[in-house]
């Protein structure tokens, strides 16, 4: 062992064995630590670039969903302004639209041309079919924009000039679109909906679409439903105005139309109450609903006047 210290101790320039092993350990230990440190930068290196992918995948996968709204946005405004063929028009916005393009289209509307705009409603009315669109239509401020077009649509009503007639049937079709999607995009919603209808001044919307009711088969069967809803919702001093002979023709031939179907008991007492002195449509009514079954419910009414206006109704459809 001696020999051995000896012949390292030369071989060492003199330096003792006991020294210069523990040279020899830092060294390791100074070696040790430096790879330590070389491991632990590439390891944050590698950890910065995943992080530095992840981001940058995340915000490509960000920038091409706002592409694709944005294009999709285009195709509505491209498939609701251009003069193509109406079919046309609803294939392209039916594929466009979307629970994502729902908002978008929203804060789009009052951007439309008249006959743009009731295309955009008409998909509204489709996608709001659904709970959740309906949630989102809400939310995302669908209810003003309705009652924002409601109003502009009737000031360029009172505005537009005879000459103008697509004008402003356009116009009366937007307010008959909206009051349907209003009136009944959701159960829960409906009595907020339609109070903050009748927050709009005066009652000329309630007027156009009762008058739109013979101008198409569409609109006839929209207007039943929102009919309906006004009646059953406790308006009945709003209902009350309905009092000019030209509405409450329009009136009768509605409710022709529905074949009763939309008439409860509720609307019968608000029928009888607004057609107690015009006989004439009431014979029209009774004629054309049928509705000596719900006559007899109102037999049953606590109310002497609605039982007295039912008797003699049920005398008048005997004869």
């Amino acid at each position: 062992m001696d020999q051995i210290r000896n012949l390292f101790e030369k071989l060492s320039g003199g330096k003792p064995w006991l020294q210069t092993d523990n040279e020899r350990r830092t060294r390791m230990g100074k070696k040790n630590k430096f790879e330590s440190y070389i491991l632990i930068f590439f390891l944050l290196l590698f950890i910065i670039y995943e992080i530095y992918k992840s981001f940058k995948k995340k915000r490509t996968q960000i920038n091409e969903l706002k592409t694709r709204r944005e294009k999709s946005v285009q195709e509505i405004h491209q498939a609701l302004n251009s003069n193509s063929d109406p079919n046309s028009r609803s294939k392209t916005l039916h594929k466009v639209l979307s629970k994502q393009y729902l908002e978008k289209l929203v804060d789009h509307l009052l951007e439309f041309q008249p006959l743009a705009q009731f295309e955009a409603l008409k998909a509204i009315q489709i996608a709001t079919t659904e709970k959740f669109n309906c949630k989102l239509f809400l939310d995302c401020g669908g209810i003003q924009k309705l009652i924002l077009i409601l109003k502009s649509g009737l000031d360029e009503v009172k505005k537009s000039k005879k000459n103008n007639e697509k004008l402003e049937k356009n116009l009366k079709m937007n307010i008959v679109r909206s009051l349907s999607i209003l009136s009944c995009c959701s159960k829960e919603y409906r009595d907020e909906t339609l109070k903050l209808i009748f927050r709009v001044k005066g009652m000329p919307f309630i007027t156009a679409f009762i008058h739109l009711c013979e101008e198409s088969v569409i609109i006839q069967r929209q207007s039943i439903l929102v009919f309906k809803n006004l009646i059953d919702n406790r308006y009945y001093t709003i209902c009350k105005r309905f009092t000019s002979q030209p509405i409450l023709k329009s009136l009768v031939n509605l409710l022709a139309i529905s074949k009763g179907e939309s008439v409860t008991l509720y609307s019968l007492q608000l029928i009888i109450q607004m057609f107690k002195s015009n006989n004439k449509y009431v014979k029209k009514i009774l004629t054309q609903l049928k509705t000596k079954e719900k006559l007899q419910l109102l037999l049953n009414v606590e109310n002497d006047l609605i039982q007295k206006e039912a008797k003699e109704l049920l005398q008048l459809l005997e004869k």
